[in-house]
């Protein structure tokens, strides 16, 4: 039998709008990385893992 995990799911406290307003603004600034979103996100989730810093990577191998 297949148990399926669900990759991600939205709950009360995320709306999917806010989702995708974020990933338009990102789309439209044309900025993947160096940008004001980018180091928002890095600051939010280092505090969200109780941590002093975070870098976002292109990929697991970047990771690596």
């Amino acid at each position: 039998m297949a148990i399926k995990t669900p990759f991600f799911r939205f709950d009360d406290k995320v709306s999917p709008h806010i989702i995708h307003n974020a990933i338009d603004s990102v789309i439209k600034s044309n900025r993947f990385v160096l940008s004001d979103q980018v180091n928002g996100f890095e600051e939010e989730f280092a505090a969200y893992c109780g941590v002093d810093h975070c870098v976002g990577l292109g990929n697991g191998t970047d990771a690596l």
